[in-house]
């Protein structure tokens, strides 16, 4: 299997966070950060709105972490993948 199949070299110049929002009146969306000082600078500074109903009071909303499995291919580049996705990708292959 190619690296490629893999998933994307990692960039670190390109990495965000991405924060599930609520807003108070319970509508969820993502936010994309350059880091967590980024949004707590947004936050504080009421830049964050709900795309839904302009709310200004926003949280950050439970979530999962992503499993992340990282692969380090021939020439030492680093791959990264989603390793939820790689379950997927092993179980609809056990089932063919």
């Amino acid at each position: 299997m190619s690296p490629l199949a893999w998933g994307r070299p990692l960039e670190r110049k390109r990495a965000v966070i991405v924060y599930n929002l609520r807003c108070k009146n319970g509508h969820e969306f993502e936010g994309w950060f350059r880091d967590s000082v980024a949004f707590d600078a947004q936050s504080e500074g009421g830049k964050l709105i709900c795309p839904t109903c302009n709310s200004r009071r926003i949280e950050k909303a439970i979530m999962a972490p992503a499993a992340i499995q990282n692969i380090i291919d021939s020439n030492g580049r680093l791959f990264f993948r989603d390793t939820n996705q790689a379950l997927l990708e092993a179980l609809a292959e056990a089932i063919e």
